[in-house]
């Protein structure tokens, strides 16, 4: 039977999986554009204009969700030394297992993530006018409920599921172009 060597290059660079956020931000926006282009229209017109909008979709949205993304992937890092994972068998019940052993970490990240993800959404949302305890309440307090830990849930699973597959795939093709596959 033979396994793959996890090299996790694809996880240990960070960056291509934030460009890989941006990327899907951006079919986000624009599928939400082409099907209701006067909801997205009196919403740009709310905010100011053009500029205003996408300011306040990256400082709200993408830059805060960023940090989740980071911290999400150093999360299956973590999970990986400590496990001492170093190979997956290439089977269906080797990868779904190898999947399966990320389940809880990604289930259980939320605590993990969001008081970063929501200081840093403050942060750029609110600047100048820091007040701590509208902070303290709105942005820590009132956002560790069951409602926003389900919000979180999808695109945490799409994050984490996703990173390790774009790996497992990028090391699956590396191992064959190499030869490195191993026979166990």
């Amino acid at each position: 039977m033979h396994s793959l060597p996890i090299t996790r290059r694809f996880l240990k660079n960070p960056l291509i999986g934030v460009a890989i956020l941006l990327v899907g931000v951006a079919f986000f926006e624009a599928l939400t554009w082409l099907f209701s282009f006067e909801k997205k229209m009196a919403i740009m017109q709310s905010f100011g204009g053009a500029g205003s909008y996408f300011g306040i979709l990256m400082r709200g949205a993408v830059l805060p969700e960023i940090v989740t993304l980071l911290i999400v992937l150093m999360l299956i890092n973590l999970v990986h030394q400590g496990l001492a994972l170093r190979s997956v068998r290439l089977t269906p019940g080797g990868i779904g297992l190898y999947e399966l052993t990320f389940l809880p970490v990604l289930l259980l990240a939320f605590p993990v993530f969001n008081p970063f993800t929501q200081t840093v959404r403050y942060l750029l949302v609110e600047f100048p006018d820091y007040d701590f305890n509208a902070f303290y309440t709105t942005h820590l307090v009132e956002t560790f409920t069951w409602r926003i830990y389900f919000l979180y849930l999808l695109p945490v699973l799409i994050y984490g599921y996703g990173a390790l597959n774009i790996s497992l795939v990028k090391d699956l093709l590396s191992a064959r172009a190499g030869g490195r596959t191993t026979v166990a």
